[in-house]
């Protein structure tokens, strides 16, 4: 299972008790946290770790960070004038692993009439 947060959702207490569960986490963090970069993976993001309040940002979960801007420019209908504006976002995810899921497991389809008919869903990219 996959949780999706927004942001001021990321605390240590709050990501502790959601990986309790069991599930992975993917949740946007606000643009001024910024965790402190252990090691860089190939694709850019980075290891980090969402600290445990004072403890001296000894203790804490290991998190990774991905971070990305989108730029977005919109034009007045009345003047004709160009706006550009570029926001920057932070996500934090458990994911801190390049190994690919196992692909799901359908079970058999069936037709109509309640017999097996074959598969015809993907099961992967």
């Amino acid at each position: 299972m996959l949780l999706l947060g927004d942001r001021n959702f990321p605390s240590w207490k709050l990501w502790g008790q959601s990986t309790a569960t069991g599930a992975h986490l993917l949740w946007r963090a606000k643009a001024s946290l910024l965790p402190p970069r252990l090691g860089v993976f190939a694709d850019g993001s980075w290891l980090a770790v969402l600290p445990k309040p004072r403890t001296g940002r000894r203790f804490g979960h290991w998190v990774r960070v991905i971070e990305y801007s989108v730029t977005v420019t919109a034009t007045d209908p009345r003047t004709g004038q160009a706006t550009t504006r570029t926001e920057l976002f932070r996500l934090l995810t458990t994911i801190t692993t390049r190994t690919r899921p196992a692909p799901p497991t359908w079970p058999p389809a069936t037709g109509n009439d309640g017999n097996q008919k074959p598969a015809t869903r993907r099961s992967g990219p």
